[in-house]
């Protein structure tokens, strides 16, 4: 069994669950439980990586088989992503793998009886709510939707509440079959840290970067993904002072990528792995570079921290990015190249970067995972 424990000897209890490791979902899950002790602190949780949990051996090959996927045949991924009529034909398939992981939820429900279980991705949310269907669990399930659209994957008949970013999620919902007093617009939650801005000329002194410098933050994901090796060298080109501020997340290829041609890069770059300071990083930052991950992008809002956005998996970034584009707080950049050109024109236009900024801020919702948190308490 694969789970980390809070516990203080109560018998209120709430399990968090999420489909992989070091990923938005897992950050979503770890803000609601932060969010949920500070309001609650005699209740006990419980957070489980659902795949490791449910299907061991097949963690390691399915998290390859999708990132193959999204990083190699994005279209086809834009195909599956909330495809009605696939979802209707697998859904004989999902059942049968939902069932069969009945056995081992029912000896955790048995040691750990949670009263509320929360689901920041579609995988557990099926298999939660086909134990409630199956085996009359009475606990309630909220399913928490970490992207600015949702796909018929997510659909079940047993969640008793849906968080949603929304309000177009909260219709499209709606017209889906879910009854409207099942649906809360609370945000995508994010971690207490980005509710107030760091000092950020403290800040800059810890990380070394110059007060006046421009701060640019890129990041491609908790894995790394995307050109980053290329956009660096093409903002090496340009001629305003900048910092880059590169964080390679768990692709440890590309960090070591990066480090051995810092020797070759003009422009002061300040290089990190995974790190737990994105909140002190992007509060030090004037931009961020990054594709459009549910997580990365409302953190950044949080900050009022302009965006150029590049390329993302499909699917739900790409909803993301329509999303950005339309709330005016992000640009799009087709390729390496066109991210100079993006930041060039940003720099050259201060009032373009002030209302992305202000728009920014009006769109944020620093306080979404401690209103999901009052959620939960209110069924305990």
């Amino acid at each position: 069994m694969n789970f980390k424990m809070t516990t203080t000897g109560k018998n209120k209890k709430v399990l968090f669950l999420y489909a992989s490791l070091n990923s938005g979902h897992q950050k979503a899950a770890q803000a609601i439980e932060e969010a949920l002790l500070m309001q609650a602190p005699d209740v006990e949780t419980m957070n489980i990586e659902a795949l490791k949990f449910s299907y061991p051996r097949l963690r390691k090959p399915v998290h390859e088989i999708y990132m193959t996927i999204v990083t190699n045949l994005s279209g086809f991924y834009d195909f599956l992503w909330d495809n009605v009529s696939i979802e209707k034909r697998i859904a004989r398939l999902k059942e049968i793998i939902n069932k069969s992981t009945l056995g081992k939820f029912k000896k955790l429900f048995g040691s750990f009886p949670a009263s509320v279980a929360v689901c920041t991705q579609a995988l557990p949310c099926g298999f939660l709510s086909t134990l409630k269907k199956e085996e009359g669990f009475a606990f309630k399930l909220v399913a928490v939707i970490t992207d600015y659209d949702v796909h018929a994957y997510w659909i079940y008949e047993n969640v008793d509440v849906y968080c949603v970013a929304t309000l177009p999620m909260k219709e499209k919902l709606m017209q889906r079959g879910v009854p409207e007093e099942k649906i809360k617009i609370f945000g995508i939650p994010v971690g207490l840290e980005f509710s107030q801005l760091p000092n950020r000329r403290m800040m800059r002194e810890k990380f070394g970067v110059g007060n006046e410098s421009i701060g640019v933050l890129i990041m491609g994901g908790s894995y790394g993904v995307g050109p980053l090796m290329k956009i660096i060298m093409n903002l090496d080109k340009v001629e305003e002072d900048l910092t880059m501020i590169v964080i390679t997340g768990k692709n440890k290829k590309l960090y070591k990528k990066i480090y051995k041609q810092l020797n070759k890069i003009k422009k002061p770059v300040k290089l990190f792995s995974y790190t737990e300071d994105v909140d002190q990083l992007l509060g030090i930052s004037d931009l961020l570079i990054t594709k459009p991950g549910g997580l990365t992008i409302s953190e950044a809002l949080c900050f009022g921290v302009p965006m150029i956005i590049t390329k993302g998996v499909g699917g739900q970034e790409s909803c993301n990015f329509k999303y950005l584009l339309d709330k005016n707080v992000a640009v799009a950049a087709s390729n390496p190249e066109d991210v100079a050109l993006k930041f060039i024109e940003l720099m050259n236009n201060n009032s373009s970067l002030k209302s992305m900024h202000n728009n920014a801020l009006k769109i944020a919702k620093p306080q979404a995972a401690a209103q999901i948190g009052q959620l939960i308490k209110s069924f305990l």
